[in-house]
């Protein structure tokens, strides 16, 4: 009986494996990634920034103060939200986000009210408290 269980439970990890590779890639391209399912996506034409937690308020904020401009382009694709050696929030490209030659796989993150400092995305201070609080992932140009 405990080898038919465990068989099962094999047998079903590994069906759930298959399914999310088949998913995420289509015939050996790049993975498809659709708006809506991340925390937060940025439009860098237009500076828009939509922000959909599970938890907490949602916002669609488009950046036109000029003293709020990022000095960083990103690559188009997945950006995770992580920190840096000094806990502050730091974009950091997935490992199937393509790159441009030289470009920094990390990119700081810091709200409109903080200083400039090197290359950094720049975000109003509403999206900046709301990416701290509740989003993981950024959808950039999605």
């Amino acid at each position: 009986m405990k080898t038919q269980v465990r068989s099962i439970l094999f047998g079903l990890i590994a069906l759930a494996g298959a399914a999310t590779a088949e998913t995420a890639f289509i015939d050996g391209r790049s993975p498809v990634y659709t708006a809506g399912q991340y925390g937060a996506m940025l439009d860098q034409s237009t500076q828009q920034w939509r922000v959909k937690p599970l938890v907490g308020e949602h916002l669609t904020i488009t950046n036109r103060d000029p003293s709020c401009l990022s000095s960083a382009v990103l690559s188009p694709g997945l950006w995770l939200i992580g920190r840096d050696p000094q806990g502050r929030l730091e974009l950091v490209a997935a490992s199937d986000t393509a790159l441009a030659q030289d470009v920094p796989a990390t990119i700081a993150l810091r709200s409109c009210d903080d200083p400039i400092e090197g290359l950094t995305v720049r975000v109003p201070p509403s999206v900046m408290q709301a990416l701290t609080l509740n989003v993981g992932a950024v959808l950039i140009d999605g």
